[in-house]
């Protein structure tokens, strides 16, 4: 439901009346027509209650493979395992950015002087959606600077290169994008 904006809103003590424009008259909505009815005010609220949050074996699994997956993602950049580690979790643009991230930060750690401390996951949140993919966020660290990661993941097609990661009826997932900051 979208409601218009309030009729008022303090300006603050830094805004100055301009007098440009003449007050938008603002219509009258069903929800403040209902505003005076606690019985219709009631009924609307329960109209709006939300469905039942999403199942909690397929949020378990979401979670459980974000972290494996953000873990393998971390251990690559940091040269920690082999690149062919991604195959299994991580679609190819993402396995391709990973890689990219990887030698831009082996090379920078070649420079003399210039030792990275390593890549360690911190925090993974889920995000279930409608469509059957799921949204994950977090947090890792490099020595003391705390850094964000946002991807995306569902379910692939099944093809060569998935093998058999779904197990007892829960969605193998993949990673189909990754935004690391």
């Amino acid at each position: 439901m979208v409601r218009p904006a309030p009729r008022f809103e303090h300006p603050g003590r830094w805004a100055v009346e301009c007098g440009c424009t003449a007050p938008v008259p603002v219509e009258e909505t069903a929800a403040d027509r209902r505003a005076d009815d606690p019985v219709a005010a009631t009924r609307a609220v329960a109209d709006r209650t939300p469905a039942p949050g999403p199942p909690a074996a397929q949020l378990a699994s979401a979670r459980a493979f974000a972290v494996a997956a953000m873990t393998v993602v971390l251990e690559v950049i940091d040269r920690r395992r082999p690149v062919g580690a991604l195959d299994p979790f991580v679609a190819a643009p993402v396995a391709d950015h990973v890689i990219a991230r990887g030698k831009a930060r082996h090379e920078s750690r070649a420079l003399p002087g210039s030792s990275a401390p390593g890549l360690r996951l911190r925090r993974v949140h889920i995000q279930l959606g409608v469509d059957g993919a799921a949204e994950f966020f977090g947090s890792y660290t490099c020595g003391d600077r705390v850094r964000a990661f946002a991807g995306r993941m569902g379910v692939p097609p099944r093809g060569p290169r998935r093998r058999g990661r779904a197990g007892g009826g829960v969605p193998a997932w993949q990673v189909q994008g990754l935004m690391l900051g």
